[in-house]
């Protein structure tokens, strides 16, 4: 498994997002490819790769040079709950150090699983 940095825009970008529409918009009855998704340029975007698939993927928006917020966080359902979740934030919290962000922070729209929440309190709401 390798942790990741997305492109926007690159071919693992169009997999990203099909990975968040399956796992987060499906769900909820919306359509990832119906936003407006021109934003996301500014973004900063990783993931895990296993056999060449996309198998996770968060979205990082800085807030300022010292500030970054988590968001769009998406697992492969079949690997919900292995720990690769925690493996992807685990990765994300050493890159962002690299970049010289300090503090993170995130508010789940809707915690699908209790780890997620876990993670957000232990890991992304912090100084890291």
């Amino acid at each position: 498994m390798d942790f990741v940095t997305i492109p926007f825009n690159s071919p693992l970008y169009k997999k990203e997002l099909e990975l968040r529409q399956k796992i987060l918009r499906v769900p909820l009855g919306l359509n990832i490819y119906a936003e407006d998704l021109s934003q996301e340029s500014q973004q900063l975007h990783f993931g895990l790769v296993e056999n060449n698939e996309l198998i996770a993927c968060v979205v990082v928006v800085p807030l300022d040079n010292q500030t970054v917020k988590g968001r769009q966080m998406a697992v492969c359902e079949s690997l919900q709950g292995t720990g690769i979740g925690r493996a992807l934030i685990n990765g994300v919290e050493t890159e962002l150090k690299k970049l010289g962000y300090k503090k993170s922070s995130s508010t789940p729209a809707r915690p699908r699983w209790d780890f997620t929440t876990s993670l957000v309190i232990k890991l992304w709401v912090k100084n890291f």
